[in-house]
């Protein structure tokens, strides 16, 4: 088997067994659903904080979401597996823009995180083979950042629903993928 079939085998591989990541984007929907009522909620001064601390609990939520949906997330048999899991660690750096821009100007901090946050998704197209990823990509970025430049004091209330919408129709491009995936599978075992 020559390189590149190797290669392609570790991406089908990494891809079937995490179900491309969708039970991670499936955590980050129901967090942007959630922050979408905190600005009823909290005052504004903490809804910055509670956003910064909130994203945390994204990747464990997406970790048991896996274990139910019987996805493996964590893979440490497969470099491209370690590639995404080094490129989905890389947002750990994203927390002090994220608390600059909370002291500076709160207001801005619902485009950053879209623009950072789906900037991070763009390498999961390559490792899963997946347009979905780029729709996510684009679709996060343009939107957060359109709503902040024109509702920029309403970007707490738009920007949190417009990412969950996004990762909402991201999840449902992926189960179309691994649907056809399966098919292509099955037609060709027969």
């Amino acid at each position: 088997m020559n390189n590149n079939g190797l290669f392609m085998q570790l991406q089908e591989n990494v891809s079937r067994r995490a179900k491309k990541g969708y039970p991670i984007l499936l955590a980050g929907a129901l967090f942007f659903i959630l922050v979408t009522i905190m600005p009823y909620i909290v005052s504004s001064d903490m809804l910055p904080y509670v956003w910064i601390l909130g994203m945390g609990s994204i990747f464990p939520l997406g970790l048991l979401l896996a274990r139910i949906l019987q996805a493996e997330i964590i893979i440490t048999d497969n470099p491209l597996a370690t590639l995404g899991g080094l490129a989905g660690g890389v947002q750990v750096f994203y927390i002090p823009v994220f608390i600059i821009i909370a002291k500076l100007d709160p207001n801005w901090l619902p485009a950053a995180v879209g623009l950072l946050g789906g900037s991070h998704f763009l390498i999961y197209m390559w490792v899963y083979r997946s347009k979905a990823y780029l729709f996510i990509t684009i679709a996060t970025g343009v939107s957060s950042l359109f709503l902040s430049i024109f509702f920029l004091e309403m970007s707490y209330q738009l920007v949190a629903p417009a990412i969950a919408v996004v990762y909402g129709i991201g999840i449902v491009m992926i189960w179309s993928e691994l649907k056809q995936e399966v098919h292509t599978d099955t037609q060709q075992m027969m």
